[in-house]
């Protein structure tokens, strides 16, 4: 657990760890390139909520008070209060992964530049006078309020934490509505053949193509009525590896039964090969091209898209492998200074830009008693308060933000708020440098800031009319 965080340079962060639990077992155990080469070129994030970590061959008696249960079935453990399986993560684990995201998010806008100047702004900029800094005693957690937000999964960690965990619930309880009237899921994996030397925005144009061409085929539809298929959910997701870029979708079956998976998979494949060609993809293999988990899997990972999985989630794991997620490409920037990772991570963003993590089928959501009317990117990312207890601790005004950032220390400040005391935020914020040319170890000359000049984007110094 975290303790006594104090600021940068009166120590940094103390994570000293908790005792270790004592632990136990359970009990229960390529084609060839299609394109060339563009010009250039996990988060392993903490759910929201309650954090602990569970070490198997516990007592019943360890989770008493808690909310938390220990799952008969799986290396994790349930939160009572969200009703959710949670990760295997310590709380000094967590508090490193959240504050890495601020790093991994400043990567991203070295590699992106201006390119992407709502990344940029994202978390930094002011939407007013100054900024509010929430606690969530209901969760435990702190935020920013008062701040600009880009909403971009693909390239943002923060934003891309925030909104993939609230996908997430809709998405558990849509599947448990669904299994509790006695109906069934299943996973299905899409991919094809692919190279070094592709381009991955051809690539990637060209295998949604193929999708949609599949999914709107009438042998595909008549396929569906004959397997009960009564709706789906695509998730996107691309890895980097020694073959190149990786894009591949997982689509999540919703069905009135159990099916045969191998011969939904026999029956699918060829239809699949079809619409690769019509796209022109290489033809997919039997063995990689179509896989099909079934409903038990499906669910399990249904339920873990709040941790390190497929669907939700994918773009944060940690590629296997040898492969690399694109947060992958971001931590070899940060910890190796790698320039190609940079380029990697730049044309991945371009090539993803403007693209749906998820898509629901139409008329899922009714069927599944849940809002029919999806919440954007934009308004998941901008919500905070909501439940009792929730509440702002302090306000910053524009000079003590402009220290906060200077210092790089916003994660290690939602830290101390997480406290949920708002004298301890102030304390934080007064020790930390006034910002200016010595504000930060190797910091040269005035802060430089985005401005926009009507249809131009340039770094200009502070002095010459740059925002904060």
């Amino acid at each position: 657990m975290l303790k006594d965080i104090v600021p940068p340079e009166k120590g940094g962060i103390n994570t000293e760890r908790a005792p270790a639990p004592p632990t136990g077992s359970p009990g229960r155990a390529g084609g060839a390139p299609l394109g060339s080469r563009a010009p250039w070129g996990e988060v392993a994030q903490a759910p929201l909520g309650k954090i602990a970590k569970f070490a198997a061959n516990q007592e019943w008696s360890r989770f008493r008070g808690t909310g938390l249960r220990p799952c008969r079935d799986t290396d994790h453990f349930t939160d009572d209060e969200l009703g959710v399986i949670r990760a295997e993560k310590s709380e000094t684990d967590a508090a490193v992964a959240r504050m890495d995201r601020w790093k991994l998010k400043a990567e991203a806008v070295k590699a992106l530049g201006v390119r992407f100047d709502r990344v940029a702004r994202c978390h930094r900029y002011r939407l007013g006078m100054q900024v509010d800094v929430w606690h969530f005693a209901s969760k435990g957690s702190a935020a920013y309020g008062g701040l600009e937000t880009c909403a971009n999964v693909w390239c943002c960690p923060l934003c891309a934490a925030k909104i993939s965990e609230r996908r997430r619930v809709d998405l558990i309880a849509g599947v448990n509505q669904w299994r509790q009237e006695g109906h069934s899921v299943a996973l299905m994996s899409l991919t094809f053949p692919h190279g070094a030397g592709d381009s991955l925005t051809v690539i990637l144009d060209a295998f949604l193509k193929a999708y949609r061409r599949l999914t709107g085929h009438r042998s595909y539809r008549e396929l569906q009525t004959r397997y009960g298929i009564q709706g789906a959910i695509r998730a996107l997701e691309v890895t980097h590896g020694r073959n190149g870029w990786h894009p591949h979708a997982h689509i999540l079956l919703f069905l009135d039964a159990e099916v045969d998976q191998a011969q939904l998979v026999a029956d699918v494949y060829p239809l699949w090969v079809k619409a690769c060609a019509l796209a022109g993809l290489p033809a997919p293999s039997l063995q990689h091209g179509v896989d099909v988990s079934n409903g038990d899997y499906a669910a399990r990972y249904a339920s873990k898209w709040g941790l390190e999985s497929e669907v939700t989630k994918g773009m944060q794991k940690r590629g296997e492998g040898g492969n690399r997620s694109p947060w992958d490409l971001l931590r070899s920037s940060l910890a190796d200074d790698d320039a190609q990772a940079r380029a990697l991570f730049a044309e991945y963003a371009l090539a993803f830009k403007g693209k749906k993590q998820l898509v629901w089928s139409r008329g899922l959501r009714a069927m599944l008693e849940l809002a029919q009317v999806e919440a954007t990117d934009d308004e998941l990312a901008g919500q905070l308060a909501g439940n009792v207890g929730d509440r702002i601790l302090a306000q910053l005004d524009a000079d003590q933000w402009r220290k906060v950032t200077w210092a790089r220390a916003e994660g290690q400040l939602l830290e101390v708020a997480r406290s949920g005391d708002g004298e301890q935020v102030l304390a934080f914020v007064d020790g930390l440098r006034p910002a200016g040319r010595s504000a930060r170890p190797g910091a040269r000359g005035r802060p430089r800031e985005l401005k926009r000049n009507r249809n131009q984007i340039e770094c200009v110094p502070e002095s010459r009319g740059g925002k904060e």
